[in-house]
């Protein structure tokens, strides 16, 4: 098996000449290789049945199945599963597959050794009562002692979210998919957890370093100028910390 830093660089080998293997594209790619040390915490076996909900253009999915061969990874998006098909071609995976579909319609009754879901909380789910539905339908999902890996940046994982918020109301960006954009409450969702008998193994804190600048900013969201002081830049989809939570079905 391949260590983060051997993931890497076959990551940018195999990306150059590709929008992808540019440097800033890159960097949002690799994501100082959370999506596989954020994985490894469950501590995943030969033969295991893996899915990734809410995959997107399937990253998470992808670099997991390259570090894992021997593990199958499943992806699942309500838009932009051709996208991660066309990502995974580059890396010739047959350990890996994606489907278009709404996750909350899907019937996989107890197939799963694991379920992840790598920033997409938030975008799937608008408030508690999504979180507790779409938690129920992944329960359904899970083989007994099952896992469930959240990475997610909830509310208390952002300074000034409330000024943010706003400087997303002004400037009225919504990407594809992404019109119910929310970011939770951590609260909301390990008490869903509780409710729903997911026993948490590990709740960590997962800081990034990279760094946004005024102009990028303002440029991001087509602003001339902000409406009040920042004391640092950031996008909802990248953050200065993430929480990852480990999970099992009791």
């Amino acid at each position: 098996m391949l260590d983060f830093e051997e993931l890497r660089v076959l990551m940018r080998e195999k990306l150059k000449g590709t929008v992808w293997g540019t440097s800033k594209y890159f960097e949002e790619v690799w994501m100082n290789g959370l999506r596989v040390k954020a994985f490894s915490m469950l501590d995943p076996r030969v033969g295991w049945k893996v899915l990734d909900v809410g995959c997107g253009d399937g990253w998470s999915t992808i670099q997991n199945a390259i570090m894992y061969g021997q593990v199958f990874f499943l992806g699942i998006d309500l838009y932009e599963a051709e996208d991660a098909h066309a990502n995974a071609k580059l890396f010739e995976l047959s350990n890996c597959d994606f489907i278009e579909g709404n996750i909350f319609t899907m019937n996989f009754r107890e197939t799963f050794e694991a379920v992840m879901l790598y920033f997409s909380l938030g975008n799937i789910c608008a408030g508690k009562g999504d979180v507790a539905m779409l938690l129920r339908k992944i329960r359904e999902f899970l083989k007994r002692k099952g896992k469930l890996l959240i990475v997610e940046p909830f509310q208390d994982d952002f300074r000034e979210i409330n000024k943010l918020n706003i400087v997303y109301e002004i400037s009225g960006i919504k990407g594809v998919g992404e019109e119910k954009e929310t970011i939770l409450n951590l609260n909301d969702v390990i008490n869903c957890l509780s409710t729903l008998d997911f026993h948490i193994v590990k709740k960590v804190k997962y800081e990034f370093s990279w760094k946004v600048s005024e102009r990028e900013f303002l440029e991001y969201f087509g602003l001339p100028r902000l409406p009040f002081k920042l004391s640092e830049y950031y996008y909802r989809d990248k953050p200065k910390r993430a929480t990852v939570i480990v999970a099992f079905k009791h």
